[in-house]
């Protein structure tokens, strides 16, 4: 299994679902929003405490001017309880807390109610974050804020990001009794998040893996993933696209893609001959690319056999030799293999051989050759089988001497006709 990248990247964590660039340091952005129409599934509301409860609905609504328990707040709220008091210091915080691949570097809230919080009337409340003054108040009627604001009350952001944001309402007074009225809600919260490791790319076996080189069709396996999830996978032979696979994103969430892994098989004898590359790339839901290249051999060609020689020879002139020349593509020539009369057959590792050939009688040689190439069950190319017909014979004046001595032989066997008449 090899492990094909790894890639430092950024990314922005937006509830509105656009895709950001940034061109600083070569880091890519994403966005996602939360709550609003996008729903609130980066955090749970967090438990109440007597006398303040937390409440998420989403999409939240305008300026309610008063609630109930019943009907409390629109947006990710936390509010005050009418029937029932708070003690000095009782709080309820809501965090978001990022993945520990990507911290938060930034952060944007559009629409926010910060009513009766920070008024002088015993409630306090803000954002808090970890890092630079880690916090700051909100005020009453604030409608927006972001990590960047020069206005409204002073704070520092870290400049290394946080791995969390939040926000509270305190009891500041005594005993605060006087609840019903106060509560801060996030309507829509952007998030603007780096991670902290980049995406990466796995083939595990098929194509990638292949060693030497290859011919037919190969299987073209690979997945990958990242903090923000692999939105796109694509690959390349040779410049000509291979099959992928893609994702839809989800905006409202931290890893946002989950392109499937590529499971295809490949002809490889569409896409050229002789060293080629092969390229797998990824996109992430931050616009970040990852890609690896390697270079694969593919020869389809079919290898060539050809045979030359005698095709008739007296036994009188010695061994005889039939020629056997193989030709091959990028790859080359494995060898030829050669069978004589049937006999088991015999491997010349080269591109040209002699086979020898002896003996009275009509003699038969099949050959073909192989290339170096080999298809995923391992089987090499092999060229067609050429054939090879000689004769081999004994000289005339054996063939006559042969025939006397035949004759001879008749003549002698007991019941032939001259054996008769030297009786009678």
């Amino acid at each position: 299994m090899r492990l094909l990248g790894f890639v430092r990247m950024a990314i922005v964590v937006m509830a509105c679902g656009a895709v950001a660039t940034t061109a600083s340091s070569a880091r890519a952005n994403e966005t996602v929003m939360a709550c609003d129409v996008y729903g609130d599934q980066l955090s749970a509301p967090p438990s109440p405490v007597s006398g303040i409860g937390a409440t998420a609905t989403c999409p939240g609504n305008y300026n309610p001017g008063s609630y109930t328990t019943s009907s409390p707040p629109g947006g990710m709220a936390i509010w005050t309880n009418p029937n029932h008091s708070a003690s000095q210091g009782a709080s309820v915080h809501w965090t978001v807390q990022a993945p520990s691949n990507m911290t938060i570097s930034g952060l944007y809230i559009p629409h926010m109610y910060s009513t009766g919080i920070d008024d002088g009337t015993g409630w306090g409340g803000g954002f808090f974050w970890s890092g630079g003054s880690s916090n700051v108040n909100t005020f009453d009627g604030e409608t927006g804020w972001s990590s960047t604001t020069a206005s409204g009350p002073a704070f520092s952001w870290p400049t290394g990001g946080t791995r969390y944001f939040g926000w509270q309402v305190v009891c500041g007074a005594s005993s605060c009794t006087n609840g019903g009225s106060q509560w801060l809600s996030v309507e829509l919260l952007e998030l603007n998040v780096q991670e902290t490791s980049g995406p990466y790319l796995v083939a595990p076996d098929g194509l990638w893996a292949a060693s030497g080189w290859i011919r037919g069709q190969w299987r073209l396996h690979f997945y990958g993933d990242s903090p923000s999830g692999l939105c796109h996978l694509n690959a390349s032979l040779n410049g000509q696209s291979l099959p992928g696979t893609s994702s839809g994103q989800n905006v409202a969430v931290w890893h946002q893609c989950a392109a499937p892994a590529v499971d295809e098989m490949v002809n490889t004898a569409q896409y050229g001959e002789g060293a080629v590359p092969l390229v797998l790339g990824a996109s992430d839901a931050a616009g970040e690319p990852v890609f690896r290249t390697e270079t694969i051999g593919v020869d389809n060609q079919q290898p060539t056999i050809s045979l030359s020689g005698p095709t008739d020879a007296p036994t009188t002139a010695g061994t005889q030799y039939i020629n056997a020349s193989a030709g091959a593509g990028p790859s080359g020539v494995a060898g030829i293999s050669c069978s004589l009369d049937g006999a088991p057959s015999q491997w010349y590792a080269a591109a040209d051989a002699q086979v020898a050939v002896s003996g009275v009688g009509v003699h038969h040689l099949s050959c073909f050759s192989e290339n170096n190439a080999r298809d995923a069950s391992g089987a090499s190319g092999a060229s067609a089988t050429a054939t090879w017909t000689l004769g081999i014979r004994a000289p005339a004046s054996a063939r006559c001497r042969l025939r006397a001595w035949r004759m001879r032989c008749d003549a002698t066997r007991p019941g032939s006709g001259s054996a008769s008449r030297r009786a009678g």
